[in-house]
């Protein structure tokens, strides 16, 4: 096959920081010649002196989700593009999402030298066995032991157990100094040697070639720099699963509370894991089954949870001395906790607190496609609990009755020590819970802020499993919800689709984008997979997100609906402003301006503030109307409140946007002088005498 050229491709080039020395003849022409020049701050500023005087340039800093709708309207406009990009544009840069949002015939990479090769050079690495990982990822903070997978530092601890040699591309928060204290708190500190090359090709480039990470932990670095690990002791080769019972700490003075051997082994069979698995594991005791459950599964991540603080204490031990960085355990009493985990591929209960029946339900609906649920049990009570509520949740399952017996030397023979008989039972969802729906989600993001999405929006959109879908208006207009996310440093899971919902007040066309949305959506619904829809501002005001989901519930009733509300663009807008919405007993109206300037008029009577929203058609009618209504002095004009080019104008300062065009994402707060305002009692107006 051969790939069609685009005869004037947007050219990505790769930059060191010597500036135009590190560049090639075409790659300094193509620069020389563009009309459009997308780079960083730094960048477009080293590269001053090669671009030519009559070239648009445009800072992406922190505007990535742009770049692509900049990229289409230049091309559009028959535009030569340079895009800026340090080192190889395909290693960990731009030229993937540039590729993914274009298409891979518009754009041209003309690759650098990686600065991960240079650092290497530059310490005399070979580096083709180099584990390259990157974190530049939101800020998480510092690295503590079992942190979960959201963590940006994640991905590295998992890496440093699997590898003998490491590239780190860091970032301004997640820095050499922050990486050597994880190496620390992993206990593997003696067991590396780092090296830290500080701005490469620059006048001042620095390479710390032989550091220690306790040496690194309390430096600091100039930016940007690379990080190279290297083993200074073998990589260990620990056993996956089937340890002794004597390897692990286990309570003392009644020692035993741990899943034995032979049963652990069973029941880690039975619960057919992968590489990548998810786990719970319920009642973790001394962590046994568990902490084998994160080494069968170094891409998997396993989450415990043990109600006995001693326990909690022992597991912990436990997980420090057998050194796995993907297993997150928490104190705490299950089911208390569990819906802020991920949905599992497989779940071990090994103890429930009285709270059996109860969990067995939870962990069946949120078990993944395929999943397998697993039981342990020395009780016949139990035993029956289990196996009633499996019958009564359609569940498939099964019992398998295990004892072991133990040799056990007598005098100068062995005799067979029987251990105490176990019921192991193995559960999968029935074929009535297997076609249980996905939930469409609407996830409120906030009018623009990433500081203002919610928590609970925030552990949804760590979701892996998950996928996302955002709302843009056409193809040549990015989704501003998106662009939202992507500020907030948060990565798209690995399946995401932007859906089109065009403006227009043509009825027939916007029910026929509702229905290509939700025939979008619904295959994965229909699997069971959620569906987060990413809406700015607040899903359940004003939402294209209750259009697609009615539409979806008239097609399949059982598909679960939530929304997690937010802050709109009024409650932001207003605290933007210094000013409240309303005071005591004051009324609000929140209307569409698309209702008309007429229609206003009616609501002076009993509102003592008018927030008008989609303001942009009716702009001058607006200001006409402000003005002859004497309401200019106390009205406020917000435009894309939140975002990093948000406007405002107060009072007389509106006169200023008469004929201008503002942006769809924009309202007015009215503060109304002539509201009609009664004596109140309790917030109710008081009855006339008769």
């Amino acid at each position: 096959m051969t790939l069609r050229k685009d005869p004037s491709p947007a050219r990505i080039v790769g930059v060191l920081d010597d500036g135009a020395a590190s560049l090639t003849a075409t790659a300094l022409a193509h620069l020389r010649h563009a009309d459009l020049v997308i780079g960083g701050h730094r960048t477009l500023a080293l590269f001053d002196d090669d671009i030519a005087p009559r070239a648009l340039r445009l800072d992406m800093t922190g505007r990535l989700a742009e770049v692509p709708e900049w990229i289409r309207a230049a091309r559009a406009d028959r535009l030569q593009v340079v895009v800026l990009a340090t080192g190889d544009p395909l290693c960990h840069g731009i030229a993937a999402y540039l590729a993914s949002h274009l298409c891979v015939e518009a754009i041209e990479v003309l690759p650098n030298v990686s600065t991960l090769q240079l650092a290497c050079a530059r310490v005399g690495l070979a580096w083709q066995e180099m584990k390259i990982v990157s974190v530049h990822a939101a800020d998480a903070g510092e690295w503590t032991p079992g942190a979960p997978p959201a963590h940006g530092l994640h991905a590295l601890a998992q890496a440093l157990r699997a590898h003998d040699r490491l590239a780190l591309l860091t970032s301004p928060h997640n820095t050499p100094d922050r990486i050597a204290r994880l190496l620390l708190a992993e206990g593997l500190g003696e067991q590396f040697q780092m090296a830290v090359a500080e701005r490469l090709c620059s006048a001042d480039e620095q390479v710390h070639a032989t550091l220690s990470p306790a040496e690194a932990a309390g430096r600091r670095f100039a930016d940007p720099n690379v990080v190279l690990l290297w083993r200074l002791q073998p990589r260990p080769r620990p056993v996956l699963f089937g340890l002794p019972d004597a390897d692990y700490e286990q309570r003392q003075p009644d020692k035993g509370l741990i899943t034995k051997q032979e049963v652990r082994a069973v029941s880690l069979a039975r619960l057919q894991l992968r590489a990548d698995s998810r786990v719970w594991d319920i009642g973790a005791g001394s962590g046994s089954v568990g902490l084998e459950a994160a080494r069968l599964c170094g891409a998997g991540h396993v989450w415990a949870i043990e109600k006995n603080e001693a326990d909690h204490a022992i597991a912990l031990r436990n997980r420090a001395a057998f050194g796995v960085a993907n297993h997150t355990l928490v104190l705490g009493r299950a089911p208390d906790g569990l819906a802020d985990w991920p949905d599992p591929d497989a779940v071990f209960i090994g103890g429930s607190g009285g709270e059996l029946a109860g969990l067995i339900t939870l962990c069946l609906q949120r078990l993944r496609p395929g999943g397998r649920l697993v039981m342990n049990f020395v009780t016949i009570e139990n035993l029956a609990t289990a196996t009633a509520a499996l019958t009564a949740c359609g569940a498939a399952w099964d019992v398998l009755q295990l004892q072991a017996a133990r040799s056990r030397p007598i005098l100068q023979m062995h005799r067979l020590a029987a251990e105490n008989p176990v019921w192991i039972v193995c559960a999968q969802r029935g074929r009535a819970m297997t076609e249980r729906f996905g939930r469409l989600i609407g996830i409120s993001l906030g009018p623009g802020d990433p500081g203002l999405i919610t928590r609970r929006a925030w552990a949804l959109l760590q979701r892996r499993d998950a996928v996302w879908v955002y709302p843009a208006r056409s193809t040549r207009t990015p989704s501003y919800a998106f662009d939202i996310v992507q500020r907030a440093g948060l990565a798209p899971p690995g399946e995401h689709q932007c859906l089109l919902f065009p403006m227009t007040h043509d009825g027939d066309k916007l029910a026929r984008a509702w229905l290509r949305a939700a025939d979008a959506v619904l295959p994965w619904l229909q699997a069971g997979r959620d569906v987060l829809f990413l809406v700015e501002g607040d899903a359940g005001t004003y939402a294209t997100f209750g259009h697609l989901a009615r539409t979806l519930r008239a097609h399949e009733r059982r598909i679960g609906i939530e929304i997690v509300p937010g802050v709109q663009a009024f409650s932001a807008a207003s605290a933007g402003l210094g000013q409240p919405l309303a005071e005591q007993d004051d009324t609000v109206a929140v209307v569409p301006a698309a209702y008309g300037v007429s229609a206003l008029d009616r609501l002076l009577p009993d509102f003592d503030t008018l927030v008008l929203l989609k303001v942009k058609p009716l702009m001058d009618a607006l200001i006409d109307w402000l003005q002859q209504r004497g309401l200019l002095e106390g009205a406020a004009f917000v435009e894309r409140s939140g975002a990093p080019d948000e406007r405002s104008f107060r009072g007389a300062e509106l006169l200023a946007l008469r004929g201008q065009k503002v942006s769809y994402l924009s309202l007015l707060i009215v503060k109304n002088p002539l509201r009609v305002r009664g004596e109140r009692i309790r917030g109710c107006l008081k009855k006339e005498a008769a």
